[in-house]
């Protein structure tokens, strides 16, 4: 988050080394002006910052772009940043892509970063989701 330095008092700065300078300006945009505007590319980022910083409308926004976005080329990826920040909306949609495109997906081969992931869990889910087993039964 913020990094605790004695030193800002005496310059006024606060350092935020862990958001690029694009992902803050677009924060900075909401939070000042309301504005929500960004490329595309910028979304992935924007999420974990907006979740990161308990900016809910702003990560509900961001996961709403990038469900519109997903395909073959990023679902794992998506998914794996789902599951890593708990973005319930964008990990139903990605693994409700999967289980409709899964024969697809895996011969096209970008789900690897899934299985590189090492989560069992998110692992389990993805078999759960492309077999059409609910997970919560017992």
């Amino acid at each position: 988050m913020l990094e605790l330095n004695l030193g800002r008092c005496k310059t006024g700065r606060c350092l935020i080394s862990d958001v690029s300078a694009g992902t803050l300006d677009a924060v900075l945009m909401l939070l000042y002006f309301g504005c929500v505007k960004y490329p595309s590319e910028l979304a992935g980022d924007l999420l974990v910052a907006a979740n990161k910083y308990d900016l809910l409308f702003l990560k509900q926004h961001c996961e709403n772009t990038l469900i519109a976005d997903i395909g073959l080329v990023n679902v794992a990826d998506l998914l794996c940043l789902a599951d890593s920040i708990d973005a319930k909306d964008l990990k139903k949609a990605t693994l409700d892509y999967l289980a409709a495109n899964s024969a697809q997906a895996l011969t096209f081969g970008k789900i690897d970063g899934i299985l590189k992931n090492g989560n069992l869990n998110l692992i389990k889910e993805v078999f759960a989701a492309a077999l059409k087993v609910d997970l919560t039964e017992k």
